[in-house]
């Protein structure tokens, strides 16, 4: 029979946070293919992890480190589980508040550019 462990990695780095408008966010995923954002407590969501090194993987795996490249966040009050672009290119959103998602949601709101 197998176990079954849940890694939650010690640290979460993020390398740059970039705080958007809604339009601007959709905009961006539809013109880099991306297809999903999430939403959790009036934030939208969309994350880039670093490429994958074997220095990153082995903390990541160990439960050391998980890095963030850049964060895109903007301010969306109710929730909505398809959003459109300006050419009607259309982005899902998923509603994360059962996930970990929500933990870096909150640190987001304490940082000053979404203070801005």
């Amino acid at each position: 029979m197998s176990e079954f462990v849940r890694l939650t990695p010690k640290k979460v780095v993020v390398h740059e946070l970039i705080v958007l408008d809604r339009d601007h966010l959709v905009r961006l995923c539809t013109l880099f293919g991306r297809d999903i954002l999430y939403w959790y407590d009036g934030v939208l969501l969309s994350v880039n992890t670093l490429d994958q090194n074997d220095e990153i993987i082995k903390k990541r795996v160990s439960g050391e480190e998980e890095h963030f490249i850049r964060i895109y966040a903007a301010p969306m009050l109710k929730f909505d589980e398809e959003l459109k672009d300006s050419k009607n290119m259309r982005v899902s959103v998923i509603e994360a508040s059962w996930t970990r998602i929500t933990r870096l949601i909150d640190w987001i709101k304490t940082q000053p550019e979404w203070k801005d």
